[in-house]
């Protein structure tokens, strides 16, 4: 017997996302950077689709939790890279962006604690506890792998077009 398999739906995606997204508190997220060149609000945009792949299967996950914990997992609101903010900031945001979800979004316990373990293992301390709280983490890895893969491609790239234009106009 074939296993039915649920087909990814942007319709789907928009509806659970959309409570959030149109805030104006969330779209503050487009004024910092966060992995490279990108965005927080890309950032977690991208995290959010991708949780929402990984459980499409899985139909013991509560996918409007799941998508809030993805856009919400980095809802720090503060330019990381300027002085000022507490370092490391890779261990410091979860809890920062956890606090700043509750008091803008309201988080469950299961959602709150999804948030503050998403950089596990680097928060050696906060471990997932949950599959939301797994498929955020795995959803975090992927994408900023795949930010910093396409700036690397892109400065180098540049450099080869640079390299290009100098052979053609000799």
């Amino acid at each position: 017997m074939k296993k039915f398999k649920k087909e990814s739906n942007m319709k789907e995606f928009l509806e659970y996302a959309y409570p959030i997204i149109s805030t104006d508190k969330f779209k503050e997220l487009k004024k910092y950077i966060h992995h490279a060149k990108h965005t927080c609000y890309r950032h977690v945009l991208s995290v959010a689709y991708i949780s929402y792949k990984l459980a499409l299967n899985n139909y013991k996950i509560d996918m409007a939790s799941l998508i809030k914990v993805a856009l919400l997992h980095d809802y720090y609101l503060y330019d990381w890279h300027k002085p000022g903010h507490a370092r490391p900031h890779g261990f410091t945001h979860p809890k920062t962006a956890m606090n700043n979800a509750k008091r803008d979004f309201g988080l469950t316990k299961t959602e709150a604690r999804a948030i503050r373990s998403h950089m596990w293992p680097l928060t050696i301390f906060h471990i997932p506890t949950s599959r939301i709280g797994w498929i955020i983490c795995l959803a975090d890895k992927m994408s900023a792998h795949y930010e910093y893969k396409v700036d690397k491609m892109l400065k180098k790239n540049k450099k080869r077009l640079e390299k290009m234009k100098e052979r053609t106009s000799r």
